[in-house]
Formats: C-alpha cells, structure tokens, sequence
C-alpha cells in the first residue's frame, strides 16, 4: 500500500503529510520485519517530490516507539542507507513553495503586513530525522553524521525550516557539540557559528516564530523552546575545559550575542529568563569589558519583562514547602544570575557604571531579596550592596532614604546562614567606609 500511494499522483503536501501519519500506525500495529520492508520502500522513494521530508518524518517518528527502534536503527547503520541519509542532508530534494507555506497576515506584529512563512520546511523532515538517529547511531557513524549536522547549519536559510523544524534544528546542534566536543567545540567558538546561532535568537525572527499559530509549532512556547536550546549550546565552551575563551569572547563580540540575548526579553515571559540570564552572566565573567559596555547600553535594567521577575521572586510569606519548590524554580535562578550579574558590573568595572545602575531604579526593587526566604538569594543581594559601595558613596544616599535595606542587612548579621552573614559584614562595612553619610542609619537612629 505504501509502495503505491507514495508512487500516486497524489499533491506534494497530502503525500508528504500521509507518510508521517502512517508512522504511527506502522510503529503500532507491523512486526519488526514488515517495518524494515516499509523503510525500504521510503528509502527507495526519497527522490520523489514531496516525499523525502514526510519519509524523514515517518522514520524519525518510527524511532520514537520502543517496539520499533531497534529494527530502524539496524537498518539505518546499513551502509548504504547511511550514506543515502548524509546525501539527503547534503542536498534534499526541494519542496513546492505555495504547498509548503501558508499565506498569514500578522496585523499585531507586521502593522497588518502579509508574510509567509514555512508550514512544512524543506528541511524539517531531515533534522528530525538526524535529531533521532544521532544518539543511536556508533562512534565513526557518529562523527561523520556530526560533521554533515555543521554542514547543514551553515547552509540552511531559515525560510527551509517551519518553526518547529527550527527548534529541533537547535536541540541538533547541541546534541551534536554533546555527543563529539572534541571535534565541534574549535567550530563552536568561531565567529560564523556563535553569529548563526545568535542570528536564531534575535527579536525579528523570534516575533515571526511568536506570531505562528501554536496549533502549528509556534508561539510562546516555541519561542522560550528555542531561545533556551540555543543558549544550552552557547553554554557549552565555558563548561569545556579547552576551549579557547578569548577566541569566543571575541567571537561573542562580532555576532553581538549580548544584544541578541537583552532584545529577546521582548518576546519571553519572566520564568523564560532564567536561559539569557544565565548565559549573560556568564559571558560577563570573559575578560572582555565591551560585553559589560554593551549590556548596560542595552538598558535591560528597567525592562518590564526584568521587572516583573524581579517582582515574582520576592515570596515574603512563603511556606516552607514553598520554598523549597522555589529554590529550584527559573525564576528563582534568573533572578539570582542578574543579582549577580549587577554584582561583578559593580565590582570589575568600579564606578564607571554606578549611574546607569542607580537611575535604573533596580536596585529599590531588589531590596526586597534581602528578607528572602532563600538563603542564595539573600547572599547574592548582600555581596550586591558590597560591592555597589565598594569603590565610592555615589548608593550612600539611596541606602539612607531605603526603608528596607540598612535595617535587613543589620538583621543578616544573625543569619543561620554562614555566607549570608559574610557579605552582610562586607555589605555594612563598605556603607560606612567612604565618609559618616550613613552613621545614622547604621546606629538604628
């Protein structure tokens, strides 16, 4: 039956969307021996127009099903079906656009312009099918099916890939870097590969993925998917210990990741922020002080989606129970980053940065933290107010008029917990170094 309607005269988009619905049926009801004689005829019918992303589709979604892995990863290690399958992602064979694309107008995002954009990209089928087999697949497979993977990122147009396709596209990449660091890592911190991947993220792409029918792979929840599979891989060099920093700090430079990372807080929910934080904190911690230019230049400090974590994550009456769920929450790690983002800006660059901080008004909004129920949180503010008085009295007077932060840090002296009493000493000994402006306080008058 396969055989034949793959062969009919069916259109491009019914052909390729009935042999991705005939993968669920096969994988459910067809012995391992008849699955191997459907792959076969989907190998053997990959040229045909419109059947190689369906039949990629077929057999990736094959793959997810237990009862049938096994008989489809035994046939794709067979020589021949590999090489065919790094052929097909050298050079796939093209779909007809009008099929493959819908026509939408998106008046919220576009002022009423019409786009189109990809319901089924060229390329979906195959990085799905890469993103199964990869795991799967033996050392020498392996290496080479990686290699055809940084080949194909760098060709591929995002108009070959449907939303969806581009977040598995993203989960590709990093499962590629995971599974062979030694060969992917020197690539991965090149110019070209950190500006494709920060060309992923940035906030004209990610509005057109926002505006896409979730129905159809888009969304928020497609937008928040793909931001944080992309920033897993970016995370990658600073987790692996030979990797060459100065030459990805550069690179991060030239593909101006940070203002990728600062202008996506556009189209992502206040939990979603725990990713960009946490790569942006880590990218300040590279030597190179231009990133911290380019971040405060940005002005992320007083955007809304910022402050509304920031108001989230203060839980003063939170139950035990409560807190211990919010230790491990996003929204707990994001906040916790961009305190300790503020943190190494105040204590690295000195001064130079104390006004942008203190018009922002963040540092009002984050004493709060400082009564936290979680003992990181109130730690990380601690050393913050250290070190925001560390290199001069310009935060003397806010922490004269604050209702809140003299009288906690005073009360984190007794803290049960070690490191919390630490920074609160650092804290209260820079307030009271620069000059006798904040005596006063400090004596409780």
């Amino acid at each position: 039956m396969l055989r034949s309607l793959v062969g009919s005269e069916m259109c491009i988009r019914d052909r390729g969307m009935l042999v991705a619905v005939l993968a669920h049926v096969a994988a459910g009801m067809l012995p391992a021996t008849t699955l191997t004689t459907v792959c076969q005829i989907g190998m053997d019918s990959f040229t045909r127009p419109g059947c190689t992303s369906g039949l990629c589709m077929l057999l990736a979604s094959l793959l997810q099903h237990d009862s049938a892995a096994d008989s489809i990863v035994q046939f794709l290690r067979q020589p021949s079906c590999f090489e065919l399958l790094l052929q097909i992602m050298k050079d796939p064979p093209p779909l007809s656009s009008p099929v493959t694309q819908v026509h939408v107008t998106m008046a919220d995002q576009q002022g009423g312009s019409a786009a189109w954009i990809a319901r089924e990209g060229s390329h979906d089928g195959i990085v799905s099918l890469a993103l199964a087999v990869l795991p799967r697949l033996k050392s020498a497979q392996a290496e080479r099916m990686v290699r055809s993977i940084w080949e194909l990122q760098d060709r591929l147009h995002p108009s070959q890939l449907s939303p969806s396709g581009q977040v598995v596209l993203a989960s590709l990449i990093y499962d590629s870097v995971c599974v062979s660091p030694a060969m992917t890592v020197p690539s991965l911190i090149q110019p070209k590969a950190v500006s494709i991947l920060a060309q992923a993220i940035r906030l004209r792409p990610l509005k057109k993925i926002l505006a896409w029918p979730t129905e159809m792979g888009g969304g928020s929840g497609a937008v928040a998917s793909l931001v944080r599979q992309t920033v897993s891989t970016l995370y990658l060099p600073v987790m692996h210990s030979t990797a060459d920093l100065e030459t990805f700090s550069a690179s991060i430079s030239q593909g101006h990741l940070v203002t990728s990372l600062v202008a996506a807080m556009d189209v992502l929910s206040p939990e979603s922020l725990a990713a960009p934080l946490g790569l942006l904190a880590r990218i300040l911690l590279l030597p190179d002080e231009s990133h911290m230019d380019q971040f405060i230049a940005c002005g992320p400090l007083t955007h809304p989606t910022l402050l509304a974590l920031v108001e989230h994550a203060q839980h003063p009456s939170a139950t035990i129970e409560q807190v211990a769920a919010m230790e491990l929450s996003l929204e707990t790690t994001a906040v916790g980053d961009l305190v300790a983002i503020l943190s190494h800006v105040a204590r690295v660059a000195g001064t130079r940065y104390y006004g942008a901080v203190l018009e922002s008004g963040i540092i009002s909004r984050l004493g709060g933290l400082l009564a936290s129920k979680i003992p990181d949180l109130r730690a990380k503010m601690c050393n913050l107010i250290g070190n925001l008085c560390k290199h001069g009295n310009q935060f003397y007077p806010l922490l004269a008029t604050h209702d809140r932060i003299i009288p906690e840090l005073c009360l984190r002296l007794r803290d049960f917990d070690s490191s919390v009493r630490k920074f609160a000493g650092f804290a209260l000994g820079n307030a009271g170094f620069h000059d006798s402006s904040l005596y006063p306080r400090l004596e409780g008058r």
